[in-house]
């Protein structure tokens, strides 16, 4: 028997209908004629502002049954609240076998902005037993039509701060798609009009919640042992043109109050007492840590808010800057035409068919549609059309190469029954996305060239995330203009930064050689005068002092790049590579370019898989998956993003031995890493040689780390890696953030163990960098996202799928 306890854990599983339809529709029973619906295609707003944590999904290799057998089957009444706020009632159907329809239209709606919204609750009685293993099910059908619905929610309270927060947040998305709102992934493809069981089941002596989707493991998660959560089934309207169709049947409750004995019960009690004290303490002292740096503890009440970054009364970000101006810069510009632009979709001219006799090599087939639509004509957006590749495999043992600005190509989808390019042959690169010209370009590491307009700036100091500066003469420059910010490395910076005395194996090691530049990419946003405004902030300082009072700006106008190219919906295999990365064979993409996008490829098995090099490019949902462990000390890259304005959304890698992402020599941001998932035992780093403005933004490493940090003399003397580079509400198992001299790097609202380390095979552990909030996520919950918001407005965000 089951008894009452006095502090009961309650248990809802709900469904959030933000779905939209014209005025004046009539809902009908799901017995009766299906109403004639229309949607309007809102994209769904996942809510970046909200008090979400940096969560992890763990992919897991097998998909157990859910935990009935043994349990105790609990079939109560469920309770319907908040109807009563509705425009009338008859909208609400229990069919008296478990079966739920609601239906919600325009009229019945509260204004937007309403705390709340409107909704209907489908709610449990009190249950039973706190520490109790415990489950719900249910059936779910949405019809054809529906966006946005939530088909289920959960609300802990392990929140930051201690205020709760969505940590399953499953959307029905226009095209049936079921998506995960907080993780940002689809979890169901194409579900309209059939039935799908649910199961949620959470353990308080463990902390695990698990989430089944017809019996196949789709979402666990580990939440501070014993702090429960809030479970809904739910349907709410929360904008004025919102409608939804949604079903519900069978509904059960499980729990198993056996699986644990008193012991461990009462042992998750304490725990949960303990973390409760600390975190009321945490609480208190970041609050007065707030108050003192400066009073901005408006929303430290609720979740903490950064000292460097936090948001103002009215919503607006405030950056800190020291002493000599330099803060945190605004990475919003990063990604696909400079940030806040929807991918395009562009149209299909030429169609390829796997051959019929699967051991054909198809990389000449591929090719001659790539260049059938190369000759074509470009539309007044800079398109020539898409080459779409039919579902199959397509063996090719040679490198498929998209060279002519506007052309894509697309596959029919990445999963084993989509489009999948099969790499056999010699060592090669399956797509390479680039012209092929070899010019002087920025963003590097480079040196002077010839015939070139170049002009002194006059700024004794350019702080970093400064957008303009003075210049002796801006005459032979206008907006528009690409340019060059060139800061000569001088023997003073050199040893300023105290990479003037590397040694290996006896030898000297250099760092950067004296002489050379490094260049960063721009354009000319406007002149007034001899004032230069950049389109894009500097990264990185810039002091005369240490530069021989010879920083300069010079007119690049002459570099070009592939433009508006793209590969999608593609899957990409390799054979099996338990190799060491100098002996790889096969490679799965390249892209050189101003403009492109990668999108939702799966890179099965390939090595240093992807490359970036250009300006403005996206890459979303591309997943790197190795069961292959890498052999060797020196490891691959699978992510290496040099390149400037990079935005990298919803990514993921799966390997152990490797770098999940290393940026190479010279590279200066924003380079962005949004909501991306790393799996394995790899690193993310700046590798070598003053990489600057990195952003990982709620990115998850379990069992990884992610480093700023110096490498001293390893590799060839990499030295300096990493600078002015921002990890916020990130994840890691740990953390090496040290302090460059003379700049910052920054660890913000991040959890894992924070490691002190010297610079390699010499010296003591070197100063650490910036640690705020650590361990407690702040506001706003997405950085880059509220920078891209904040400059160019919620759209930005929609257009982008936020």
């Amino acid at each position: 028997m089951l008894k009452k306890s006095s502090s009961f854990f309650l248990l809802l599983l709900s469904v959030n209908a933000f779905i939209f339809m014209q005025s004046g529709v009539t809902a009908e029973s799901h017995n009766a004629t299906r109403v004639n619906t229309r949607s309007d295609r809102h994209p769904i707003q996942t809510g970046f502002y909200d008090a979400v944590g940096a969560d992890e999904i763990r992919e897991v290799s097998e998909s157990p049954k859910p935990p009935n057998e043994g349990w105790t089957k609990w079939t109560p009444t469920y309770k319907l609240q908040n109807w009563t706020i509705r425009a009338d009632s008859d909208r609400f159907w229990d069919h008296g076998n478990g079966s739920f329809t609601c239906m919600l239209e325009k009229g019945d709606a509260r204004p937007p902005g309403t705390p709340g919204g409107t909704r209907v609750e489908l709610r449990w009685p009190d249950w039973l037993d706190q520490d109790a293993e415990h489950m719900i099910e249910a059936d779910v059908m949405y019809e054809s039509g529906t966006n946005g619905t939530c088909i289920m929610q959960i609300k802990t309270n392990t929140g930051t701060g201690g205020g709760g927060h969505e940590s399953v947040y499953l959307n029905v998305k226009n095209n049936g798609n079921l998506y995960h709102g907080v993780h940002r992934q689809v979890i169901i493809e194409n579900g309209f009009d059939k039935w799908h069981n649910i199961k949620a089941a959470y353990d308080p002596v463990t902390g695990i919640a698990r989430v089944w989707i017809n019996n196949e493991l789709r979402f666990q998660h580990t939440y501070p042992c014993g702090e429960g959560s809030v479970w809904y089934f739910k349907n709410g309207a929360y904008w004025a043109s919102a409608t939804s169709k949604v079903h519900f049947k069978n509904l059960s409750f499980w729990v198993n109050p056996d699986k644990h004995s008193p012991d461990m019960i009462e042992e998750s009690k304490k725990q949960r007492a303990i973390r409760a004290k600390e975190a009321l303490e945490r609480k208190a002292e970041q609050q007065k840590a707030r108050k003192d740096s400066g009073g901005h503890s408006i929303n430290s009440t609720i979740t903490p808010a950064s000292q460097w970054i936090y948001p103002d009364a009215a919503g607006k970000l405030v950056y800190k800057k020291d002493d000599r101006g330099n803060r945190i810069m605004d990475f919003s510009y990063a990604g696909y035409m400079g940030g806040g632009v929807a991918l395009p979709d562009v149209p299909v001219k030429v169609t390829v068919r796997p051959p019929a006799d699967p051991k054909t090599d198809c990389t000449a087939l591929i090719q001659d549609a790539i260049n059938q639509v190369s000759a074509m004509p470009q539309d007044s957006k800079g398109f020539r059309g898409a080459v779409l590749l039919m579902p199959g495999r397509y063996l090719c043992s040679q490198t498929i190469t998209v060279s002519a600005d506007g052309v894509v190509l697309r596959g029919s989808g990445k999963t084993e029954d989509g489009s999948v390019i099969v790499m056999t042959g010699e060592k090669h690169t399956a797509v390479v996305l680039s012209d092929g010209i070899r010019q002087q370009r920025g963003n590097r590491i480079g040196n002077t060239g010839k015939e070139e307009h170049s002009v002194k700036i006059t700024e004794k100091y350019i702080p970093s995330g400064s957008t303009g500066f003075t210049v002796a003469d801006a005459s032979g420059f206008k907006a528009g203009d690409r340019v060059w910010i060139r800061k000569p490395v001088t023997e003073k910076w050199i040893k300023f930064m105290q990479m003037d005395d590397m040694v290996r194996d006896g030898k000297p090691q250099t760092w950067i050689k004296a002489g050379s530049l490094l260049i960063a990419e721009r354009h000319i946003a406007s002149i007034e005068g001899k004032t230069v405004t950049l389109d894009v902030p500097l990264v990185d300082s810039y002091s005369a002092d240490f530069a021989n009072d010879e920083i300069t700006m010079v007119l690049a106008n002459g570099v070009t790049w592939l433009r508006q190219v793209g590969l999608e919906s593609l899957r990409i295999e390799s054979p099996s590579q338990a190799v060491n990365h100098t002996t790889a064979l096969y490679y799965a993409v390249r892209v050189t370019g101003e403009d492109c996008w990668l999108r939702d490829l799966d890179l099965i098995e390939t090595m240093e898989s992807v490359g970036f090099g250009g300006h403005r490019i996206t890459a979303q949902r591309v997943s790197v998956i190795r069961k292959a462990r890498h052999e060797g000390s020196s490891k691959p890259a699978e992510f290496a993003p040099n390149a400037g304005q990079v935005l990298l959304d919803r990514c993921s890698v799966e390997g152990d031995n490797i770098w999940f992402v290393a940026v190479g020599g010279g590279q200066t941001g924003p380079i962005v890493f949004l909501n991306c998932n790393f799996k394995g035992n790899g690193r993310i780093e700046g590798h070598q040689r003053w990489s600057t403005g990195v952003l990982l933004d709620n990115c998850s490493a379990p069992d990884g780390g992610m480093d700023f940090k110096n490498r001293g003399s390893m590799g060839s003397g990499h030295g300096w890696g990493t600078a002015w580079c921002v990890a916020w509400n990130c994840e890691a198992h740990d953390f090496v953030n040290q302090l460059p001299p003379g700049t910052y790097n920054w660890v913000i609202g991040s959890k894992g163990k924070r490691t002190q380390l010297p610079r390699p095979w010499s010296g003591p552990n070197l100063p650490e960098g910036i640690f705020d909030s650590h361990d407690v996520n702040v506001v706003p919950q997405s950085l880059y996202l509220a920078q891209l918001k904040e400059r160019l407005g919620l759209q930005a965000l929609k257009n982008i799928g936020y």
